[in-house]
């Protein structure tokens, strides 16, 4: 939510099976993230990265994620970078 977002193609490496990665991936439990921060923490750390979100639980907060640097630093062989762009608003939909 408070980082960088990236649009990539696929390289279609065989190894892969001609896939990649949809997203950083979770580096904690939805019930771990949940115990992790308060709402009102969320909220101050949404924030001070000038991010509105409208939706959304502390499960889902920033640290429960893997860092996608880190994570597309991993993928270059596998996607190429179309563009990164920085979240302004974001809406996570419950099903």
């Amino acid at each position: 939510m408070t980082t960088a977002a990236y649009l990539v193609t696929g390289k279609g490496v065989a190894n892969a099976l001609h896939s990649a990665s949809h997203g950083a991936g979770r580096a904690m439990s939805r019930q771990r993230a949940r115990e992790s921060i308060t709402v009102s923490a969320m909220k101050k750390m949404l924030s001070r990265a000038g991010v509105t979100l409208t939706g959304g639980t502390v499960e889902e907060n920033p640290q429960a994620y893997k860092d996608i640097e880190t994570v597309i630093r991993a993928r270059h062989e596998l996607v190429r970078i179309e563009g990164r762009f920085l979240p302004a608003t974001v809406r996570i939909h419950k099903d």
